[in-house]
């Protein structure tokens, strides 16, 4: 039980300053893809672009609060809780799918819109269909990608400590 909770910990903290970070570098790109795309006088700016850059800053917009959802939560973490309400928590948490992983999607939508808007300038010699299936045929592998990765990460990282917390709890529960 103490190597888990040591485990728990350790991992904890360590999404704790990720999630921190996040939050610093969302600000960042919030801040500059508001100057850069939205408020840029610049003439050659056009309207797509400028609303591709409000997609962009919208996407980072949700992933902050996203990420700001996440610190507040691990920042709760409470060790002391009663074992089997502690265990509870760590499944809960450290499961696969949770509705912070459906949030995801509304950012992950606007960025692809974003990109859309975009790039859809640069293909020119085709038509509007052909241009933003262009993009998708770029965008969509690398989100696929990025999500196979993730569940990589998880069965590696946080499954063994969900594993583990439900073996722990079947214990303890008659």
């Amino acid at each position: 039980m103490e190597t888990l909770i040591q485990k728990l910990k350790t991992e904890d903290e360590k999404y704790l300053r990720i999630s921190r970070n996040f939050k610093v570098l969302f600000w960042i790109m919030i801040i500059f893809y508001s100057g850069f795309f939205i408020f840029n006088p610049d003439k050659q700016l056009s309207i797509l672009d400028r609303l591709g850059g409000a997609c962009y800053v919208l996407t980072f917009t949700v992933f902050l609060l996203i990420y700001r959802s996440y610190y507040k939560e691990l920042k709760s973490v409470d060790y002391n809780l009663p074992t089997t309400e502690m265990l509870k928590n760590v499944i809960k948490r450290y499961r696969l799918f949770q509705p912070r992983t459906a949030a995801s999607i509304i950012p992950i939508i606007l960025l692809d819109g974003g990109l859309t808007l975009n790039f859809i300038d640069h293909f020119t010699d085709f038509e509007m269909i052909y241009r933003i299936l262009i993009v998708q045929a770029f965008y969509i592998p690398v989100m696929a990608i990025a999500f196979l990765i993730g569940v990589r990460f998880w069965y590696k990282k946080h499954k063994p400590l969900r594993d583990k917390a439900s073996e722990l709890l079947k214990d303890f529960e008659p």
